[in-house]
């Protein structure tokens, strides 16, 4: 009887064991597969690129090849118009990441890229949807 016992309890503890590591695994899984998503839209001179998520954050990266190293501004612009972010550079190889909180409730967000002495005008839409997802797992004892 105490054989039988010690035996139900380690099958027992190596199944609860087995199935938690199913279970972080595909969690796991599930986590590298949102946040390592890109998304990119290239033109000649510029690129703007989902790189993905954190726990609070969506993070882009933005290049412009500014070839003269005239001066640029990039701005950032919430679905309203509203300025989220704006900076001036001369950078001939300009590129910075860019995060922005993922509760802000954002639908759209805009990069701008506008040189001052050129007619080089560009801006990138980027559209958020937000999805759930749900996983059910049946045990049998």
């Amino acid at each position: 009887m105490y054989q039988s016992n010690w035996s139900k309890m380690t099958r027992t503890i190596l199944m609860g064991s087995m199935l938690a590591t199913a279970v972080m695994t595909g969690t796991t899984a599930f986590a590298e597969k949102v946040s390592n998503t890109t998304a990119e839209i290239n033109s000649a001179k510029s690129t703007v690129k989902f790189l993905g998520t954190d726990a609070d954050n969506f993070w882009f990266h933005v290049q412009y090849n500014n070839p003269s190293g005239s001066n640029f501004f990039l701005t950032v612009l919430d679905e309203s118009g509203e300025e989220i972010y704006s900076g001036k550079f001369s950078d001939k190889t300009f590129t910075k990441r860019f995060s922005l909180p993922r509760f802000e409730g954002y639908k759209t967000i805009s990069f701008v890229i506008e040189s001052s002495k050129s007619n080089y005008k560009e801006r990138f839409d980027v559209q958020f949807k937000q999805r759930s997802e749900e996983e059910v797992v049946v045990i049998k004892k």
